[in-house]
C-alpha cells in the first residue's frame, strides 16, 4: 500500500511539473523597451488592434482566452469564476454578458457594473479575480500591456499620439485610439460588508483607491470622497 501511495504522489508531481511548464510557455511575453518611434515601427503594425482596446474590450479578450486557455473545451468566458465561486451562474452570466456587450460598443458599457448582494456573496472575489485573470493575461504575447516610461498612471504610449494626428493614425493602422489620460486617475472606492482585515488586504490590493464597509456612514463616505478627489487632483 505504500509504495502504491508513493508511486502516486510521484506521478501527482510529474503532472504539476508538466502544468508549470505550460504555464512558463504560455506566460512569457517578453519586456521590451523602445523609443516611441520603435514603439510605431515595430511594435503596432503586427496588432495595432490589440494595442488600442478600451478596458471593456481587454477584459472581455482577457475572459474568452482564460476559457479558451482551461482543458474542459466548453468552459466558456465565464471559466475565470467557475473554481471560486458557485452557485450563483445566473449573476456571473449577467456580469459576462455586460462585458461581452460593452467590448461590443454597445451602450451597456456607458452604464456602471454595480454588484449588489448579501454579505459573502462573491463580490469582493469576483472583483478579485477579474484582477488576477488581467495580471496572467498581461504575461501573454495576446495580452502584452505597454506604458509611457516613467508615467505615474502607466499610460498606453498611443495617448500621446496628438489629438489632430488621431484620423491619420486611424486610417494608417486601421483601429482607433479612443484613451483619455485624464480618465485614469480617477479613484474607486470599495463599498463591501466583507470587513475582516483578510478582506481589507484583500481588495485594497486588487487596486482600490480606498475601503469602506457596510452600512455605510455618510459622513466617512463623504470625507472619503473629498479626500481622493483632492489628492488626486495634485
Amino acid at each position: 500500500m505504500s509504495g502504491y501511495a508513493v508511486k502516486s504522489q510521484a506521478g501527482d508531481a510529474t503532472s504539476f511539473v508538466e502544468s508549470l511548464g505550460a504555464y512558463s510557455r504560455q506566460h512569457r511575453a517578453k519586456h521590451w523597451a523602445g523609443t516611441f518611434e520603435e514603439f510605431l515601427r515595430d511594435i503596432v503594425p503586427p496588432s495595432p488592434r490589440s494595442l488600442a482596446r478600451s478596458s471593456h474590450e481587454y477584459l472581455w479578450d482577457m475572459l474568452c482566452w482564460f476559457g479558451r486557455s482551461q482543458p474542459d473545451a466548453d468552459s466558456g468566458p465565464s471559466a475565470l469564476f467557475q473554481r471560486e465561486l458557485f452557485g450563483i451562474d445566473a449573476p456571473l452570466a449577467r456580469v459576462v454578458d455586460y462585458f461581452k456587450g460593452a467590448a461590443a460598443g454597445s451602450d451597456v458599457g456607458r452604464r456602471l457594473l454595480l454588484l449588489l448582494g448579501p454579505p459573502s456573496g462573491g463580490k469582493s472575489t469576483m472583483a478579485i479575480l477579474l484582477k488576477r485573470g488581467i495580471e496572467e493575461y498581461s504575461h501573454t504575447d495576446e495580452g502584452a500591456v505597454y506604458a509611457l516610461s516613467g508615467s505615474p498612471m502607466h499610460e498606453s504610449p498611443l495617448n500621446i499620439v496628438p489629438a489632430t494626428l488621431r484620423a491619420e493614425f486611424r486610417e494608417k493602422f486601421g483601429v482607433e485610439i479612443r484613451g483619455d489620460a485624464a480618465t485614469k486617475g480617477i479613484p474607486v472606492i470599495a463599498l463591501t460588508a466583507s470587513v475582516t482585515p483578510t478582506d481589507r488586504t484583500a481588495i485594497t490590493a486588487a487596486g482600490f483607491d480606498a475601503f469602506l464597509g457596510k452600512p455605510i456612514n455618510l459622513k466617512e463616505f463623504l470625507e472619503t470622497v473629498r479626500r481622493l478627489v483632492e489628492k488626486s487632483s495634485t
